[in-house]
C-alpha cells in the first residue's frame, strides 16, 4: 500500500515536490518569453519603428555616397556640393 504517493491510473499525483515544478516550469516559461520579446525589439532593424532619427543621413553624406558609387560625375559633384554650402 502507497498511502496516497504515486501514481495511479486516471489520477496524476506527484506528492509535494510537483507545486514546486510546475511552478518552475512556468516561471522559466514567462522568464523565457520576456527575454525573447526583448532580444526581438534590441537586434538591429528590430522593434515597431523602422530607423531611427540617428539612421537619417544628411544631404552632404548621400551626395558623397553617390559620387562614390560613380552616380554623378566630379563637376556634378562639386556643383551640387557648393549649392548645399549656399544653403543656410
Amino acid at each position: 500500500m502507497m498511502n496516497g504517493w504515486g501514481w495511479y491510473p486516471g489520477t496524476m499525483h506527484w506528492g509535494y515536490g510537483g507545486g514546486i515544478v510546475m511552478i518552475l516550469i512556468l516561471a522559466g516559461l514567462i522568464v523565457g518569453g520576456v527575454f525573447l520579446i526583448r532580444w526581438a525589439l534590441n537586434r538591429p532593424g528590430g522593434g515597431w519603428h523602422e530607423g531611427t532619427a540617428n539612421d537619417k543621413q544628411t544631404a552632404e553624406e548621400i551626395l558623397d555616397e553617390r559620387y562614390a558609387k560613380g552616380e554623378i560625375s566630379r563637376e556634378e559633384y562639386m556643383q551640387m556640393k557648393a549649392d548645399l554650402g549656399n544653403k543656410a
